[in-house]
Order: structure tokens, then sequence, then C-alpha cells
């Protein structure tokens, strides 16, 4: 009876790394254990010419055994052997792969570092006002000009750092009914343009001069390390948010906050 080369493992065999000719001839050697290159031909389907080339090629990589004699004979010696062996290199290329890739990672991270991005949409300015919150070691300040956004912003003032650290919201509104469900998770102030603090003229100056092309409605200082300007564009009322990672320029704004708020509380 006839017995053809299955396609199937042959395939099985090429996702080994082998070509198809290369992956014909080992898997007839294995089946047949000994044959000559007439009988690889005839059960691989390999054009004779060719199995002798990738019989060399399969003898140079130590897959092959030659028995000398007329006609020659090859074989594989254990196919059990040869697939534990192609085993440990497969393994040996992934870990190499897999180290290479996190070294090239870990250099690639450590050169570009990320200081400022552009956050797009009410959502994700508060979300990442939330993250400023719960990754903040010492202190976070949030200044709030626009009183809608403060609203939304409602939920994740309540949220509890792991840290205990504080969290100051200054407002230029007052709003009883507001501060009476914030007062146990935030320090309020309240900014009345009143006290001359930096602060306050800094701010006194955005609202009576305001940007023709955007409207700020809050600002958010993490340690004095990060800091982001959430603002809504005039053409299509977008809200955008530009996070900042510059470490001296979140100390200065923290700074402000830090002798405004003192100044106001003498």
């Amino acid at each position: 009876m006839m017995i053809m080369l299955p396609d199937e493992l042959v395939k099985k065999m090429m996702k080994l790394g082998f070509k198809e000719y290369e992956a014909k001839v080992l898997t007839a050697l294995a089946i047949l254990g000994t044959a000559t290159a007439t009988r690889i031909h005839e059960f691989s389907g390999v054009p004779r010419p060719r199995v002798y080339d990738v019989l060399k090629i399969l003898k140079e990589r130590g897959y092959v055994e030659i028995q000398p004699g007329t006609p020659q004979l090859f074989q594989i010696s254990s196919f059990e052997l040869l697939l534990a062996r192609i085993r440990k290199e497969l393994n040996l290329t992934i870990a190499e792969i897999n180290e290479e890739v996190s070294q090239l990672k870990k250099e690639f991270n450590e050169q570009v570092p990320v200081f400022a991005l552009t956050i797009y949409g009410l959502k994700s300015v508060i979300q990442k006002t939330r993250e400023m919150i719960l990754n903040a070691e010492e202190v976070v300040y949030i200044s709030v000009l626009d009183y809608p956004f403060l609203r939304e912003l409602t939920p994740v003032l309540k949220a509890k750092n792991p840290n205990k650290a504080k969290v100051y919201l200054v407002t230029v509104k007052k709003d009883f009914k507001l501060f009476n469900k914030l007062s146990k998770y935030v320090e309020l102030c309240y900014f009345d343009f009143s006290n001359n603090t930096p602060l306050e003229e800094i701010l006194l100056r955005i609202v009576n001069n305001p940007p023709k092309t955007h409207t700020i409605l809050a600002v958010v200082n993490m340690d004095g390390k990060e800091a982001m300007f959430v603002f809504r564009t005039m053409q299509r009322s977008k809200i955008l948010g530009v996070w900042i990672a510059l470490h001296g320029f979140a100390e200065i704004q923290r700074y402000l906050f830090e002798t405004s708020i003192k100044k106001l509380n003498e």
C-alpha cells in the first residue's frame, strides 16, 4: 500500500523553522527510519535533484546522518532527540528575543521621558485629575474658575488618597451647599480678590483679560511635580487639558498656591 506524506504534518514541521522541502525530507526520514535518496524522493514528493541539496543542508545543521555505501543511506539518529534539540533552540531564541526587547524598551523609556501631554475631552481630563489626586504624596492644589466644571469634578474630589495627601480647593465663587458636601474631603479656600495674594492677582488678570482662543477652567498641581491646565476652546467648545511634568515649572506654581493660601489664612 502506498503511504503518502501527510500535508498537515509537514506544515507543523515548517512551523518549527524548516523550509517546505526540508520539512518533507525530515518527516520522511522520521517515518522511514533509514532510506536512500530515491526512496526519500518517492515518499516525500521532493524532486530527486533537490533531495541531495536538502540532505546536504540538513547534514550540515546536524539533523541527518549519512551511511557510506552504494547507494548511500540517510537517517535521523533519533527523532525524539531532534525534537528536543529544536525545542531547546526555540526556547533559547524566545528567551533572547524577550531579553533584547525588554532591554530596548528600558533604554527607550529612559531616553524619551514624557514631559507634556494634551488630554482631550471632559471625561479624560476628570480621569487625569483623579490620577493626580490618588498619586500625590504630599499635597494637591486645585484652582477652579468655572462653576459647571467644579460640579463635574465634585465626585473626584471625594477620592481617597492612599498617602493621605491634602487636597486644597481654591474657588472664586462661594457655594455653601457645595462646600458643605466637600468639606470632609478637601481644604476649601475662597479668593474674593481683596487679599492681594500672588495667586489672586494672576487669577484676576485671567478673569479680566481672557484669551480669545480659549477659556481657562481650572489649574491642578500635584506635589510641585506635575501641573495641569484645563480650558475650553472658543471655536468648538471642546474641553482640553495640558499636563506638564516639568519639576521646576510645577514647583513655582506650588509656591504660588502655598504663599497665597498662607496669606489668606493670616
